[in-house]
């Protein structure tokens, strides 16, 4: 016999592998205004006396807030070095090298989610309340049932309150490192290519939604996390040229497409890399 529990919890809550359910505060009901995300956590956990050590899973979501929200699993990632031994306090959750709760990666497994036994794992709920919301209590329901058994699973209610009022816009001025350089890496295309400004977009809308409004501007390839005596890899958008007498020419073309791009996803500010190297200042661009 096997068996699958849910739990609603605050964001802020850290859910390692190894931690028990019931040791974890419930919280189902949520306050929010119109055009605000409302996020929480639910924790599952698979059960079983047979040799079943693992279960497969779907993940339904059903309510008025249904068609507003999605669902991420929250992957642990190793940590070998979790705190400084020189500014360590007693504000720390754990100490030890181990799997820590990081990373928000959309379902895989066709909206599935693959349950090992005795693990605590987290699902990571998003609703996006639309702006033109009535007020209102509006529910979700979270369901979470095997593949191979549909009786078997458990499923978590939530209930969000939406007040009358808008959410204002942020003031806070917030970035956060931005290197166009390592989105060319990964994707394995050309700098400032068509393919590489499309990504570069994706990535701020992304960014954007997810409260950042100053972005890092490439003026200059930043000198920024650049080892000493190594190179990042070219990413300028001011093209600097230089003729046999010695004039200089700049072209302004690539940072004018840049502005206009930023400011048509919601970019308010923008942030401009040091003329010098991060350490040291002893080498300009």
């Amino acid at each position: 016999m096997y068996n699958i529990e849910i739990k609603a919890m605050s964001s802020l809550e850290k859910c390692f592998v190894d931690d028990i359910l019931d040791s974890k505060e419930e919280k189902k009901d949520f306050i929010a205004f119109k055009a605000q995300r409302v996020c929480f956590q639910l924790g599952v956990r698979y059960t079983t006396d047979t040799v079943i050590t693992r279960q497969r899973t779907s993940v339904k979501l059903c309510g008025e807030l249904a068609k507003y929200s999605s669902v991420s699993t929250v992957v642990s990632v190793p940590s070998h070095y979790p705190y400084n031994l020189a500014t360590v306090d007693d504000g720390y959750i754990k100490k030890t090298p181990g799997l820590y709760p990081d990373l928000i990666r959309p379902l895989h497994y066709d909206e599935g989610l693959n349950l090992l036994v005795d693990q605590l794992q987290t699902l990571w709920v998003d609703i996006r309340v639309p702006e033109d919301i009535q007020a209102g209590v509006y529910s979700l329901d979270v369901s979470v049932v095997s593949r191979d058994n549909a009786e078997v699973g458990a499923s978590q209610k939530v209930t969000v309150r939406v007040l009358e009022n808008k959410l204002p816009e942020q003031r806070l001025i917030h970035t956060e490192w931005f290197h166009t350089d390592c989105i060319a890496q990964y994707y394995k295309v050309r700098p400032f290519s068509k393919k590489h400004w499309i990504l570069v977009e994706n990535f701020l809308k992304t960014a954007v939604e997810n409260g950042i409004n100053m972005i890092l501007m490439p003026v200059f390839t930043p000198e920024l996390d650049t080892y000493i005596g190594g190179e990042r890899l070219t990413t300028q958008l001011l093209e600097i040229t230089i003729d046999n007498n010695g004039n200089y020419t700049f072209d302004f073309r690539q940072l004018e497409k840049w502005i206009d791009m930023c400011i048509s996803v919601g970019v308010k500010y923008f942030e401009i890399p040091h003329f010098f190297t991060q350490w040291g200042s002893e080498h300009a661009p």
